[in-house]
């Protein structure tokens, strides 16, 4: 019986032996850790957009504080916390909607990044 009627075998030069089987399983492997990866950067971005719009909407905060601190009258002082808290609940939306597969990111529920991992390695298939 020949080698194709066994099934494909690869000899190398060192002497080891693998045969398709092995090569197909390490392929599927090599394809479910790309297909992760994917999954992971998809993660990360998702968390990074949210994050750049919590950023944007905390250095606007900082300015309204800053002009706050600079203005005497009441009035002013009041449009500017109004304009502030406005954004405050702006921040608020973003962290309540900022999720992967149904996993929130940035609500502080996974306590630190193991429990998003945790979480996230349950919810993909």
């Amino acid at each position: 019986m020949d080698d194709y009627a066994r099934g494909c075998v690869i000899y190398y030069l060192d002497g080891s032996v693998f045969s398709a089987g092995r090569i197909r399983k390490k392929i599927d492997k090599i394809d479910e850790q790309i297909h992760n990866t994917r999954e992971d950067i998809m993660l990360l971005k998702t968390t990074q957009d949210a994050l750049r719009k919590v950023e944007v909407l905390l250095k606007k905060m900082r300015f309204l504080a800053q002009m706050a601190a600079d203005k005497g009258r009441t009035t002013d002082r009041n449009m500017l916390d109004r304009e502030f808290q406005r954004l405050k609940k702006e921040i608020d939306a973003v962290i309540v909607s900022a999720g992967y597969k149904g996993a929130n990111l940035l609500d502080g529920s996974f306590g630190d990044i193991n429990g998003i991992i945790t979480a996230l390695s349950d919810a993909i298939p």
